[in-house]
């Protein structure tokens, strides 16, 4: 006895799973929640015309029958970085005059969605190769290299920068480093004062004392040295000014007795 095995999904089923995976990267949907997402989607499945509609479920069932066979390139779930021909096709509409001038995002959504359903078989299949292209290119840039080799890194060689002076100025830089120099020669030696002379001429002998006690010794010194050279000046006056008195009185002849 033979048995008729329905299929799993209607047309319109298929047709909605098919709409729902093509609607899973629509850009104006990304900040809704999955709820909410969902709902859209319904809603917008929900208000296709019945062209719309066909069109979708002839493409939803080629859909179904190259999944089956092994030979689709969109499976049931979404990979990673990967672009769907509604998704392409999205996108190069974009940068259309007349897509753009629609301020709705609804109703730019309702257009592009009826154009992109009512699209030839042949230019369909070409978004769809082109969609795949893009996908596995996506997937080969995002890929890690291998460990074994290591990203060869270009190597730059640096410019040497050669500015071009003229001879008058190098002249005068020239000219302007010897004036330099002078200078630096004919810097003026300040004069050391007798008792800094004293102090550094006396420090060697008071290394026996403390740090604090040398100062004060040699100050002690310094001012012993003055006060005999002080006395030493003022001897020779004085002698001078007591051997005159003596000095007339002998020359004076003594008076008459």
């Amino acid at each position: 006895m033979l048995r008729t095995v329905l299929p799993l999904h209607n047309s319109r089923k298929l047709a909605l799973r098919f709409f729902q995976t093509e609607q899973r990267k629509n850009t104006n949907l990304h900040g809704l929640s999955a709820v909410q997402k969902k709902k859209v989607i319904l809603k917008m499945f929900k208000q296709l015309t019945r062209e719309d509609m066909d069109a979708l479920k002839k493409r939803a069932a080629a859909w179904e029958a190259k999944k089956i066979s092994g030979e689709t390139a969109i499976p049931s779930y979404r990979r990673r970085n990967e672009i769907t021909p509604y998704e392409l096709f999205y996108k190069e509409q974009l940068s259309n005059p007349s897509i753009a001038s629609i301020a709705s995002p609804s109703v730019r959504e309702k257009k592009l969605f009826a154009i992109f359903n009512s699209l030839p078989v042949a230019t369909m299949e070409a978004l769809e190769k082109r969609a795949r292209e893009l996908s596995q290119g996506i997937a080969l840039s995002d890929s890690p290299p291998p460990s074994g080799k290591k990203p060869s890194a270009s190597k730059k060689k640096k410019k040497r920068i050669t500015i071009k002076t003229s001879s008058k100025s190098r002249s005068m830089t020239s000219q302007g480093a010897s004036v330099r120099k002078k200078k630096k020669r004919t810097v003026t030696k300040t004069k050391v004062s007798p008792y800094a002379a004293f102090v550094k001429e006396q420090m060697p002998h008071m290394t026996h004392l403390p740090t604090k006690e040398r100062m004060k010794a040699i100050a002690e010194k310094w001012n012993s040295m003055k006060t005999e050279n002080a006395v030493d000046k003022s001897k020779p006056e004085n002698a001078v000014d007591k051997s005159k008195p003596e000095n007339t009185a002998a020359a004076d002849p003594a008076p008459p007795s």
